[in-house]
């Protein structure tokens, strides 16, 4: 028996030349009626957003469904993010919804109407009492306040009057030295820093490809995009706020879907279109398993902290939600 993160800890040291030792099994798996298109872990629940823009409730102490389901709309649940006690969610139709947790029922309200039907999801963050960001049409992307219901900044036209870059493919609001930016993800290929205060992209990294995926750590002030292709970027943001391309590794099979790094950085999870989770070491950025319990594409990937069990959990179009202990996990 082997315990899943000494692993990674040998590996990373140079105690194991190649991951040969077998990647865990999923601990459980969840099944829904139709594709997974966002997963959250909420308390002792998981939610899952579905292809017909329902939401299930997972317990996971039984790993059962409950009987309350929400209705996000008539379009995939492409989001679910929780902001100050609020579930936000996003349909692929456009409507965002704020849900409130009154007593045993979800009390909802209508927050934003999108003229945005891609494949990015919005983004949130606690900045003013909550703000959510929010992909627009034409390469815009806008940012509003969850207190006043209002839009507070808009991002597009950069510096030189560049908007051609296609639709907004997916975007992170992150903070450098407590002060809000925005990362950006276009069908260009190329990455943007927008800068709250002066509202104009203040670096730029360009891609080989179309962007699909994005995730930021604050703690190393690294990240990873990921798109259409085979190639997977690793980057930072420097002292003088530039984007700056560490390295990219090339995977098996084209198309990312998902990419999250886990709270602790030491490790990030790739939710791919051939239906494998490709887990790559945060520190070193070296491959170290690829796991494949789904057999269509990954949509949607997210960590759970404070649980009994602290799971990673993926969301796919073959309408399984696959849990995984990655934190403690013991294999055959």
């Amino acid at each position: 028996m082997i315990i899943w993160d000494a692993v990674i800890f040998a590996y990373e040291q140079g105690l194991l030349v190649n991951m040969a030792s077998k990647p865990p099994d999923a601990e459980y798996v969840l099944r829904e009626e139709t594709a997974v298109h966002s997963v959250l872990f909420l308390g002792d629940k998981l939610l899952a957003g579905a292809e017909d823009g329902k939401i299930s409730e997972w317990n996971l102490t039984t790993f059962r469904k409950e009987q309350t389901v929400l209705n996000a709309g008539t379009s995939a649940c492409m989001a679910l993010k929780l902001l100050s006690n609020t579930l936000v969610t996003q349909e692929r139709k456009g409507h965002i919804n704020l849900w409130t947790l009154q007593e045993s029922s979800w009390s909802v309200s209508k927050f934003v109407q999108l003229d945005y039907y891609g494949f990015s999801r919005i983004d949130t963050a606690d900045d003013q009492g909550g703000i959510v960001a929010c992909p627009k049409k034409h390469s815009n992307v806008e940012i509003y306040c969850l207190k006043s219901r209002s839009k507070i900044v808009s991002f597009g036209r950069d510096r030189d009057g560049n908007i051609a870059l296609g639709e907004v493919m997916a975007l992170k609001v992150i903070h450098i030295s407590q002060e809000p930016y925005l990362l950006v993800a276009y069908e260009s290929g190329d990455l943007h820093l927008w800068d709250f205060r002066k509202q104009y992209a203040v670096s730029h990294l360009k891609c080989d490809n179309c962007l699909t995926a994005i995730d930021f750590s604050e703690i190393t002030m690294t990240g990873i995009c990921a798109g259409v292709s085979n190639h997977v970027v690793f980057f930072k943001i420097d002292n003088s706020r530039s984007l700056v391309r560490i390295l990219g590794k090339d995977i098996l099979n084209a198309g990312v879907s998902s990419v999250k790094i886990r709270p602790d950085n030491k490790l990030v999870a790739l939710g791919c279109w051939d239906g494998r989770l490709r887990l790559f070491s945060w520190k070193s950025y070296r491959p170290l398993a690829g796991l494949t319990e789904h057999s269509t594409e990954v949509s949607d990937i997210t960590f759970s902290t404070g649980h009994a069990a602290s799971f990673m959990a993926a969301g796919g179009k073959d309408r399984k939600i696959s849990l995984w202990n990655i934190y403690n996990t013991t294999s055959s």
